[in-house]
């Protein structure tokens, strides 16, 4: 994934990365990636409690018209293995906890210095 944000951001695009992205060393190299060619980095912290999620992925499951491989096994791994951000990750972070309609707007509204 990283490689094919690099050639989508050496071509003039902007490129975002959709993963869960648990592991501090899996956000590094997309941070790392936007130091090499020296474009903002943003992490999007898109929170969603785990009721929530639980009932997303059993309607998932019930439709079977989802891509998505998660299951509850894979929602209980998550959880328990997820390492929370860093202090120094919190500048590049925009939480959002509203539903997909407000991600732009609040992304506007937390970083008005991005010209997308």
């Amino acid at each position: 994934m990283q490689a094919l944000a690099r050639g989508v951001l050496r071509a003039g695009y902007i490129a975002i990365a959709d993963g869960a992205f648990l592991k501090r060393w899996q956000r590094d190299l997309f941070h790392g990636l936007a130091n090499e060619l020296g474009i903002p980095f943003v992490i999007l912290d898109l929170a969603a409690d785990a009721a929530m999620l639980r009932e997303r992925i059993a309607r998932r499951i019930e439709t079977g018209r989802d891509a998505s491989e998660a299951t509850l096994a894979v929602l209980n791994h998550q959880v328990a293995t997820e390492e929370a951000l860093a202090p120094d990750e919190q500048p590049f972070a925009i939480e959002c906890a509203a539903g997909k309609e407000a991600l732009l707007p609040e992304i506007r509204r937390q970083r008005p210095d991005l010209d997308w």
